[in-house]
This record gives C-alpha cells, sequence and structure tokens, in this order.
C-alpha cells in the first residue's frame, strides 16, 4: 500500500469515527490520567489527544521530546503517521477501524473512560 493511500484510508476511518466528539470533556480527566500512567506505564511514555473531527492532534504532551525529539507544538497526526513502516499499514488500518467501530458503539457518558494506546519500539 502506498504512503498516499495509507494517509487517505487512515483519514476516512477517523472522519467517520468524528461525529460528535467529546474533546471538552476529555480534557477534564486529563490530569488523572496524567497521574494514572506515571504510575502503571512501563517504560518512558508521551500522551496525546487526537481530534477525529479536525484529523489532527489537540494536545501533546512534553514528553514529546525527550522520546522523539519534537516540540509538543511540532508533533502533528501525520508525523506519526509517517513513522508507521509500510509494512505495519494494514495492521495499524485494522486496528484503527476496529478500534472506531468499538468505540462508536458506547454511549458519550462511557465513552469519555476509554482510550487507545500504541506501544512504539
Amino acid at each position: 500500500m502506498n504512503l498516499e493511500l495509507f494517509n487517505e484510508e487512515a483519514n476516512n476511518i477517523w472522519k467517520n469515527a468524528a461525529s460528535g466528539s467529546p474533546s471538552d470533556q476529555l480534557r477534564f480527566e486529563l490530569d488523572l490520567y496524567k497521574k494514572l500512567l506515571s504510575f502503571f506505564q512501563v517504560g518512558d511514555y508521551c500522551f496525546y489527544i487526537f481530534n477525529v473531527a479536525i484529523l489532527d492532534l489537540e494536545f501533546v504532551s512534553k514528553e514529546i521530546e525527550q522520546l522523539f525529539g519534537y516540540q509538543p507544538s511540532e508533533f502533528r497526526m501525520q508525523t506519526l503517521l509517517d513513522k508507521i513502516h509500510p509494512d505495519d499499514h494494514p495492521h495499524f488500518l485494522n486496528f484503527e477501524h476496529k478500534a472506531s467501530q468499538f468505540l462508536a458503539m458506547l454511549p458519550l457518558k462511557k465513552l469519555i473512560k476509554y482510550k487507545v494506546s500504541y506501544n512504539i519500539e
């Protein structure tokens, strides 16, 4: 799969998931997640909020600089997509499709209780 088709397919999955994004409610719980991440996460980590309505990152934690060498303001969703190996594109798209299907079935008040997590090595 070429990179342009991969990006287009990822964007299509996210656009379908964008109906009624609860980004304000997600920010409310961000401090709690920060505390929990540092307790439960093994190894170095960063986190971000991906706004599917705008197809870009709404928030990037400062730890992104230590892990990837980017300032939070420089790191975009496209930056992350560009880092995925072409052999992993189908797996990533399948994961995104399944995650968006699952999240779409949740009522809004439960939706904000879930997150999608990636491990990158």
